[in-house]
C-alpha cells in the first residue's frame, strides 16, 4: 500500500516511531541495489524487502535491473548445480551397479562355504 502514514499512525502500538520509519527509507534509498541482490539470493527475504522497497516508495525501474540480475544469477547457479548433480547420480548408479554385484558374489560365496562346512550335520539330522 505505501503508506508510511498508517505505520506512522498505529505503528506506536509495536513501538514504531515516525524516525525509524523515515531512516528506514533513506537507508532503503540508498542501498536498495544492495539490499534486493542479497534478498534475491536469499529463499525468504524477497517478499520483505519488495514490501519496504514499496514502503519507502522506491521507483519500479530503479530496481527492476537489480532483480532481474539477480534472478539471472539464482536461476543460472540452479541450472549448473542440477546439470553437475545429475552427472554425479549417473556416475553413483554405475558405481552401485559394481558394488551390488560384488555384494551378491560374496554372498553366494559365503553361502557355498557355510553350506559345504555343514553337509554332513544336515545329512545326519534328515
Amino acid at each position: 500500500m505505501g503508506k508510511t502514514e498508517w505505520l506512522v499512525k498505529y505503528g506506536s502500538w509495536l513501538g514504531i516511531k515516525e524516525s525509524l520509519i523515515t531512516r528506514m527509507q533513506t537507508d532503503i534509498h540508498e542501498h536498495i541495489h544492495k539490499i534486493l541482490f542479497i534478498a534475491k539470493l536469499t529463499l525468504g527475504l524477497v517478499i520483505p524487502t519488495l514490501i519496504a522497497a514499496g514502503l519507502a516508495r522506491v521507483p519500479f525501474k530503479r530496481w527492476f535491473g537489480v532483480l532481474f540480475t539477480a534472478e539471472c544469477v539464482w536461476t543460472g547457479s540452479l541450472v549448473i548445480i542440477g546439470y553437475y548433480f545429475g552427472y554425479l547420480i549417473q556416475r553413483i548408479e554405475t558405481n552401485l551397479r559394481w558394488l551390488s554385484l560384488a555384494g551378491a558374489v560374496i554372498s553366494i560365496v559365503f553361502v557355498v562355504i557355510y553350506l559345504s562346512r555343514h553337509r554332513p550335520d544336515l545329512e545326519k539330522e534328515l
